[in-house]
């Protein structure tokens, strides 16, 4: 199955196994904070036919769909030559390259598959998040990690906003086990536990279970390549509209 999977959408993993693996031949499904809207989605009536579209821009498109929110079987690929969104199919009179794409196979809206519009909870799979020019991604920096030894012993942090804390760390950058939090009573993020003295509230937490850096577990510093499995990409305030139509907006 092919899907055009865009660097500025998030996904959740439910998206791949629950509707592109299950794609016949063309399936589509909502797409969060897109087109001016906050759910852009297949409108499917009684029968499970996708009959129109809730969106905002250009609704009368044959597929008035998000690039991320349609894929296509690969037997439909090769069954089309030359299918592409260069040459003929370009941005004109509103279509949009997606419906300019799909209708190349001879494909309508009846031949859509919908996914997602009968799922309870109605959660939306994947969203377009985008990707904001900025001057780090964390704390000011494209990279924040622990500063690790020979020994494979966490000694700093290699960090720009205060790096003299003992844990000098991103929200997203550690974990703790269970045992531990059952171990030590009334560790909170409130009470004592504030952004004090430019300790940060992630410090402050740790420290409460008396873990020094030479504690903690480093992961990923030995790893080739090293990438990075989690990114700070913020989500930006949209000015999407309603309706949710049922989905789930948090």
């Amino acid at each position: 199955v092919l899907y055009f999977a865009d660097d500025d959408n998030s996904y959740d993993v439910r998206l791949f196994d629950r509707y592109i693996r299950k794609v016949k031949r063309i399936g589509v499904w909502p797409v969060g904070l897109v087109g001016g809207a906050w759910v852009e989605a297949p409108k499917v009536n009684k029968k499970g036919k996708v009959e129109g579209w809730d969106v905002v821009f250009a609704p009368r498109r044959e597929f008035a769909v998000d690039m991320a929110g349609f894929a296509i079987h690969i037997k439909e690929i090769f069954r089309v030559k030359n299918a592409t969104f260069g040459g003929k199919c370009v941005k004109t009179a509103g279509l949009g390259p997606e419906s300019c794409f799909i209708t190349q196979f001879g494909f309508t809206k009846k031949d859509a598959e919908p996914f997602g519009h009968n799922d309870s909870p109605k959660d939306i799979l994947v969203w377009h998040t985008k990707t904001s020019k900025t001057n780090g991604l964390v704390g000011g920096a494209w990279v924040e990690a622990p500063k690790v030894n020979k020994k494979g012993k966490v000694e700093g942090w290699d960090v720009v906003f205060a790096p003299r804390r003992e844990f000098a760390v991103d929200m997203a950058g550690f974990a703790i086990h269970i045992k531990e939090i059952f171990r030590v009573k009334n560790a909170t993020f409130g009470g004592k536990c504030v952004k004090t003295a430019g300790l940060g509230p992630e410090s402050c937490f740790i420290t409460q279970f008396g873990f020094t850096k030479k504690d903690a577990e480093p992961f990923g510093h030995n790893d080739s390549p090293k990438d990075i499995l989690v990114w700070h990409t913020k989500t930006s305030k949209t000015n999407g509209s309603g309706p949710f139509r049922g989905f789930v907006i948090e």
